[in-house]
């Protein structure tokens, strides 16, 4: 079936494309909150202080990942 420019298949990766464009905003909205954590941590343990600030370098890998699903879907 060929596609016309008011294809109802056409137009409902629109609204997909434009969720996927604001993937990366939660991954990089919460690292200053984190980072935060991190900072007040030195009151905790050790152990804990290690806990929060270990996962900091986690959150950075989701954001490149959002960023190209993002470019791959506007293709």
């Amino acid at each position: 079936m060929p596609r016309i420019p008011s294809s109802p298949a056409l137009l409902a990766g629109f609204p997909a494309a434009a969720g996927v464009a604001h993937a990366a905003g939660p991954f990089a909205g919460v690292f200053p909150a984190n980072a935060q954590t991190a900072v007040d941590a030195r009151h905790l343990s050790p152990v804990r202080r290690a806990a929060v600030v270990g996962r900091l370098p986690l959150q950075i890998p989701p954001v490149p990942w959002a960023r190209s699903v993002r470019r791959g879907a506007a293709r």
